[in-house]
């Protein structure tokens, strides 16, 4: 074997192992941890279910919603366990702005969300090589103030709590690079109970509950 037959050998498995590199970065190139950010377009609903004492049921009900501006960051972790399926889990924190009043008979009762936070799983499938779509279910924690009085009646009760619920939604991924991709998602977290303070007349405990839509558009960064 000549001089140059060798050379040209060595170049060729140069370019086979540069050539199998590539091809297996690009292909595990959507898979590891992660970071995310966004912003969320958040859609506050708080219910109020009122028994003012003159009935065994409720007597009084109201509801009031609101839309209002978040912001995101979450890390995680996204696995392919076929060629077109995988499966994630991601953290999550979101600042959170919303707010609603409501009034309930003579009882003024506002909700203040200050953020939220929790975890949960994806189960997606890859339509094509740039764009996907899955499904997830989880747990967030709602962090709010919810403060009432009376339109008669001062002083202001105040309440600072924090509640949990089943979440669940669907989203789309499209790819941008090897490494960074856009997300649009929306999540659902219903039925969130909380035990407000006494009601002033009969000193009664109303049952209170938070609807919580997020619709979220942000950036993964792989690493």
């Amino acid at each position: 074997m000549n001089k140059n037959t060798i050379v040209c050998a060595n170049r060729f498995a140069a370019v086979i192992l540069v050539s199998s590199v590539v091809t297996f970065s690009a292909a595990s190139a959507g898979d590891g941890f992660y970071v995310s950010g966004g912003v969320t377009a958040t859609d506050l609903s708080h219910n109020i279910n009122r028994n003012t004492g003159e009935f065994d049921s409720s007597s009084i009900s109201s509801t009031v919603s609101e839309t209002d501006i978040g912001f995101r960051l979450g890390l995680g972790y996204k696995s392919h366990v076929s060629e077109d399926w995988f499966v994630a889990v991601e953290g999550f924190y979101a600042f959170e702005s919303a707010s609603t009043e409501s009034l309930n008979g003579m009882l003024v009762s506002s909700l203040e969300l200050n953020a939220s936070y929790g975890g949960d799983i994806r189960v997606g499938y890859d339509v094509s090589d740039k764009f996907a779509v899955y499904a997830l279910a989880g747990i967030t924690a709602l962090d709010f103030e919810n403060n009432t009085a009376y339109t008669f009646a001062p002083p202001l009760q105040e309440l600072s709590a924090t509640e949990t619920g089943f979440t669940y939604g669907v989203g789309t991924e499209i790819q941008l690079s090897e490494r960074m991709s856009v997300i649009g998602e929306y999540r659902i977290t219903n039925d969130v109970a909380f035990t407000p303070n006494p009601d002033r007349v009969g000193e009664l405990v109303n049952d209170n509950q938070i609807d919580h839509g997020a619709l979220r558009l942000g950036l993964n960064f792989s690493f």
